[in-house]
């Protein structure tokens, strides 16, 4: 693969247009010409936004002439400038991590079967048909792993970019030989601050923010029972002491997010970092309040997945809940 390839492996001319602070209405945008000063948009993306094309004055170009054009460059200067900044020289990104699969120690991912997701279903207390629409996202797979020298099933969720994964038992237990046997183990050679989702958000008007795989699972489990699966992606942070990777961060850009932080100390510390992080690129930050919603077995919500457990009678009268999910529907 040569720079050029390399390059537009990495970076969009929509995420050099967003760094940039260009204004995108669907692919729209006014011309970056100079010598073309442009009154209304006349600009479009094209080419899964690897290209630009002006209607007006007839201009067309890729990423490397959409960066050179908005930092005055001539393209090989361009071309050295993004190779630098995205990490390239050493024949692989560090700044924005490019589709990596191979690198990851990741087992053999595979779909699952209709009784795999049923046993998901009923440990996570989520909607099958909603789980199975997830899957065909390429956001759940399924894998024969082993916790130390015992053999087990597992779920895993990762995205098509592979840069991050993270597992869990299929059988609810946790990981038994790793140290304070945690219920999820992300997988080797993961870069753990990369949003699983991120990219596969792109054309949803909303996100929701969750921590973990379980409450991910859930935001789309209630997005699927309000009827708004097209218009909100579940974007997953692996960890309450991560921070958003600083490349992941242009992809929020003009999106409409609402975190759904844990509720404990680390999920509340996490909320402020994240949203404070988010606000830089998207004026429309929310968090959502977790607390006090109680479970039919008379506890409060510690998280996401656990509202799935909601109690009736709270649930019927705290309208909210009816809508979790349904934040970005005034952008249809």
């Amino acid at each position: 693969m040569d720079q050029i390839d390399d390059i537009k492996s990495s970076i969009s001319v929509r995420d050099v247009l967003i760094e940039h602070g260009v204004e995108i209405k669907g692919v729209l945008f006014r011309c970056i010409y100079p010598d073309h000063p442009d009154e209304h948009p006349s600009s479009s993306l094209y080419g899964n936004d690897q290209r630009f094309h002006c209607h007006s004055c007839g201009k067309d170009g890729d990423v490397i002439d959409c960066y050179a054009l908005l930092n005055g460059l001539n393209n090989a200067r361009a071309i050295e400038r993004l190779m630098t900044r995205l990490g390239l020289h050493n024949g692989g990104a560090t700044t924005a991590p490019t589709r990596t699969e191979g690198t990851l120690r990741l087992p053999q991912l595979e779909n699952g079967t209709n009784d795999e997701l049923g046993i998901l279903a009923t440990l996570r207390n989520l909607d099958k048909e909603s789980l199975r629409t997830f899957r065909e996202r390429g956001l759940l797979w399924f894998a024969d792993m082993f916790d130390g020298s015992v053999p087990v099933r597992g779920w895993v969720i990762t995205d098509g970019r592979r840069v991050n994964a993270q597992a869990r038992r299929l059988d609810g237990k946790p990981w038994e030989s790793l140290p304070e046997k945690p219920k999820a183990k992300t997988i080797a050679k993961s870069k753990a601050s990369w949003p699983i989702g991120i990219m596969e958000a792109h054309a949803f008007p909303g996100i929701a923010l969750c921590e973990g795989g379980p409450d991910m699972l859930a935001a789309f489990h209630f997005a699927w029972a309000e009827g708004v699966e097209d218009m909100v992606a579940p974007v997953c942070m692996t960890g309450a002491s991560l921070s958003i990777h600083e490349a992941a961060l242009p992809y929020f850009a003009g999106k409409k997010i609402r975190i759904f932080p844990h509720i404990d100390e680390a999920g509340k510390n996490a909320a402020v970092r994240w949203e404070r992080q988010l606000r830089r690129v998207s004026r429309d930050v929310e968090c959502f309040n977790l607390a006090n919603i109680r479970l039919v077995n008379g506890v409060t919500a510690k998280d996401l997945n656990d509202v799935c457990y909601f109690h009736p009678d709270d649930f019927e009268d705290d309208r909210e809940l009816w809508r979790m999910l349904s934040f970005a529907e005034d952008q249809r």
